[in-house]
């Protein structure tokens, strides 16, 4: 029975905590869940999938180790898109983020241009979909338009080399810490209307985000029970981001941490 040597462990270790390594095998492994090698697939991309695949893939290896014949934007108009003869032939594997931006597209894409790809449509969402997005794909697939639809297939982070990473927000600080912005003749009425805090409520969707993807990225390295300290005097956010981390972990969605703030599901204390 061959012998791991410490150099080999080592290695597998390093390889394992690769930051850009980890977020090309998860989305690789995503698309040939829905590609075949005996078919012709091209894949659509949103902005905010585009820089995820772009800086922990190459092209190569996504035509290679993905079956994919074809990658465009899934806003690019139709004369910079396969000619007819070509897409006749293509199936259409759509990886785009939750975001209404991107779903309003790939509604249009599939209502004004149902015969742009001849063969079949499958939807891969970065993240869990909100409720009335989720509402607008269920009926394009339950009309045929789709083949298959799946979500939480990547992270919605960027691999800036083997150690380091970005979840890709630069407006989070501001959601985060920031105040609320003044009111105006364009946002006055949606506020009224909300009847809470505009700043309160970007602030928690900033901070479900944040976690939902730390959580997802720790799991895919390994990390599935983060420990997560913050300073006792810190701003509330800090902890805030902390308790959702540890709940959005598996083990403890699973039942098996307890409460957030420790156990097996990892633990959120103040330092």
């Amino acid at each position: 029975r061959p012998q791991t040597t410490p150099a080999k462990r080592s290695r597998s270790m390093a390889q394992k905590n690769d930051v850009r390594q980890t977020l090309q095998a998860s989305i690789l492994a995503a698309l040939r869940g829905v590609t075949g090698e005996d078919q012709l697939t091209v894949l659509l991309l949103d902005d905010t999938m585009r820089r995820v695949v772009s800086r922990c893939c190459r092209l190569s290896e996504v035509m290679a180790d993905a079956n994919i014949t074809l990658v465009e934007h899934i806003l690019a108009p139709e004369a910079k898109r396969a000619p007819p003869a070509m897409a006749a032939h293509l199936s259409a594997v759509y990886l785009i983020a939750p975001t209404e931006s991107s779903v309003f597209a790939l509604e249009q894409e599939l209502t004004t241009r149902r015969r742009l790809y001849g063969g079949k449509r499958h939807i891969l969402v970065s993240s869990a979909l909100p409720g009335p997005l989720r509402g607008t794909l269920r009926v394009l697939s339950a009309g045929g338009a789709l083949a298959s639809l799946r979500e939480g297939v990547a992270v919605e982070a960027l691999a800036l080399h083997a150690g380091a990473f970005s979840l890709d927000r630069p407006s989070a600080l501001r959601r985060l810490y920031g105040p609320p912005p003044p009111l105006n003749e364009d946002n006055i009425e949606a506020r009224l209307l909300q009847g809470e805090d505009e700043a309160g409520g970007e602030r928690a969707a900033a901070v479900s985000h944040a976690a939902e993807q730390l959580a997802k990225l720790c799991a895919l390295l390994g990390d599935a029970t983060p420990s997560v300290r913050y300073r006792a005097r810190d701003h509330p956010v800090s902890k805030a981001l902390g308790v959702a981390l540890v709940a959005a972990t598996p083990a403890t969605r699973a039942g098996a941490g307890g409460e957030a703030s420790g156990g097996a599901g990892g633990e959120a204390a103040a330092a």
